[in-house]
Formats: structure tokens, C-alpha cells, sequence
């Protein structure tokens, strides 16, 4: 990744989701988010990747932090994935 799209802001500990849509040789940024590692599994990185990119490409569901949050764990309680975005990334 060029330092050009690394984030200051990425603390130790923190994953960053950015999202940036592409339109006519422009990129725009249209979400930014930090959230604690220790809260999303490795399977749930992904899902909640797939959800905003699904998000972005038409969906008209929830906003991108909505999803964000939908997919961090309550420390060890059941997660609370509305069933409009577990259908997509099945």
C-alpha cells in the first residue's frame, strides 16, 4: 500500500475500513471508520467488507457505520447482523 493511502490516524490495535468510489479518474472517499481489532473476527472482517462494498454498489439498507457495528461482538455475546446483509454475504 503507498504511504499516500496509509491512515495517520491507525492506532495499534485498530482496524481501518475505507471505502472510495472511483468515478471518471477521480477516487472519493465516501466512508472512514476505526474500530478495536479485538472485536471483529477474521471471518467477520470480511463479511462486514463484502456488506459495505454491497452497500456501495446499490444497496439501499443501512449506512456503512450501521454495518460497521451490526458485525463487532459484544465480547463473546451473539452478534446482532440484521438478516437483509447475512443474505448477501452467503
Amino acid at each position: 500500500m503507498p504511504d499516500s493511502k496509509r491512515c495517520p490516524q491507525l492506532k495499534p490495535n485498530e482496524l481501518c475500513f475505507v471505502l472510495e468510489q472511483y468515478h471518471e479518474g477521480q477516487f472519493t472517499r465516501q466512508f472512514h471508520e476505526h474500530v478495536p481489532r479485538s472485536r471483529l473476527s477474521a471471518e467477520n472482517k470480511i463479511n462486514v467488507t463484502k456488506s459495505l462494498v454491497v452497500r456501495f454498489y446499490g444497496f439501499e439498507g443501512m449506512g456503512p457505520e450501521s454495518i460497521v457495528r451490526a458485525y463487532l461482538n459484544n465480547r463473546g455475546k451473539t452478534l446482532c447482523v440484521p438478516k437483509t446483509l447475512s443474505g448477501f454475504i452467503e
